[in-house]
């Protein structure tokens, strides 16, 4: 068929408004696990309570690349929850992609037909 709107878009704009809260909503746990595990870096630190062997340092540094991940991720989720598109984006979107040049064309072309129609309609009605 030759659709004008293709249907997968109705189903696109709903997946997109319905994975947008679920992005943000994993981006806010992930800064609220970021931010804790920083508080406790910041008030803890495994280095000054702990006698420097090397499975202390280990663990510091595990616990650091966690928190880099946790803090890196919760910005990637936040940035993509900003660039998924709403349904009223969509719909410009594709009302945007319709509106060419030639559909313009095509529509006065449509629009003289149906005016020349209905001046020879009101002379037909007038002379009869």
């Amino acid at each position: 068929m030759n659709y004008i709107i293709d249907p997968k878009w109705v189903y696109w704009i709903n997946v997109c408004e319905s994975i947008k809260p679920f992005v943000y909503c994993v981006g806010g746990i992930l800064a609220l696990m970021s931010a804790i595990m920083w508080a406790i870096y910041a008030f803890w630190r495994v280095d000054d309570y702990c006698s420097r062997n090397d499975d202390d340092i280990k663990l510091n540094k595990k616990f650091i690349k966690w928190n880099i991940i946790t803090t890196v991720s919760s910005i990637l989720f936040f940035t993509i929850g900003i660039f998924i598109p709403s349904s009223d984006t969509l719909v410009m979107m594709k009302a945007a992609e319709i509106a060419t040049y030639e559909n313009v064309g095509l529509t006065v072309d449509k629009l003289k037909e149906i005016t020349d129609y209905i001046i020879e309609a009101i002379k037909s009605i007038k002379g009869a």
